[in-house]
């Protein structure tokens, strides 16, 4: 049997809930998972949906510990090092449905940060050994700026990016983003940085670190979009100039024809 722990912190999970302090690991291939997010996983027949079916069947609360791997490019591949990020994000599935084509549809919801301690194959599965260190935060005039630039530059970015302002607008309003470590995160994910740079967020357990390094993301995300508007608005100025010179042309051409003035030229 498991051993278990209950969590103390009321503003990411619910104290009655318990941390496994043991889970099954599994791969987040694109980006790391922040606490908080809910989102959906679709998958097709293989190993990675035989392993969430296992988890929504059998793991007691349906948790397991969403983890990114390393990319290591031509690089080989030691045994004795760990192939994931040793901090990763206790994950639930909320719900799971098959399909009649076999494939696999859930909604999942990240929960906690956790650090790997230990990892050991059972059953053709990565149990890892976990804790869960508490967040690091102090209430300071700086916390406090760093929040309020975070939130003025999303809006900047909402101006920008019309893909991300509808969620942008709604998670905004919903929430007063008393809690500056979670707008952190909602922040980091919604932004296009690699997932070495969103893994970073993922490791900082200290609140300020972390909301540095978001705002530091959310300005060279602006910088991007600013950018990416300029050139849009730089060609489709070149554009309407060669459309404006192409029409003029060929009213010329055609006054020129009607005139006579062409063939003369010819």
């Amino acid at each position: 049997k498991e051993n278990t722990r209950k969590d103390s912190d009321p503003g990411l999970i619910p104290a009655q809930e318990i941390l496994p302090d043991r889970v099954i690991l599994f791969p987040a291939d694109a980006k790391p998972v922040f606490p908080g997010m809910i989102f959906p996983l679709i998958l097709s027949h293989g190993p990675e949906a035989d392993l969430l079916r296992h988890v929504a069947e059998k793991v007691p609360g349906q948790l397991l510990g969403f983890v990114l791997p390393r990319e290591t490019p031509g690089k080989e591949k030691d045994e004795n090092e760990l192939q994931f990020y040793r901090v990763g994000t206790l994950v639930r599935i909320l719900k799971l449905q098959i399909n009649e084509d076999g494939i696999t549809q859930a909604l999942l919801q990240g929960r906690r940060r956790f650090r790997i301690v230990s990892v050991a194959e059972q059953d053709g599965r990565l149990l890892a050994g976990v804790e869960y260190p508490e967040e690091i935060f102090e209430d300071s005039d700086e916390v406090k700026a760093l929040t309020l630039a975070i939130l003025g530059t999303l809006r900047s970015i909402m101006k920008h990016n019309p893909i991300f302002s509808e969620e942008m607008k709604m998670a905004l309003a919903r929430s007063d983003w008393g809690n500056p470590g979670r707008l952190a995160d909602f922040a980091a994910a919604l932004t296009s940085s690699s997932r070495e740079e969103l893994q970073e967020i993922l490791d900082a357990f200290e609140v300020r670190h972390r909301l540095n390094k978001v705002l530091l993301l959310l300005r060279k995300e602006l910088d991007i979009n600013e950018l990416k508007e300029k050139i849009s608005h730089q060609i489709e100025e070149r554009i309407s100039k060669q459309q404006r010179e192409f029409f003029l042309r060929e009213q010329l051409r055609v006054i020129k024809q009607e005139l006579g003035l062409e063939k003369e030229e010819k």
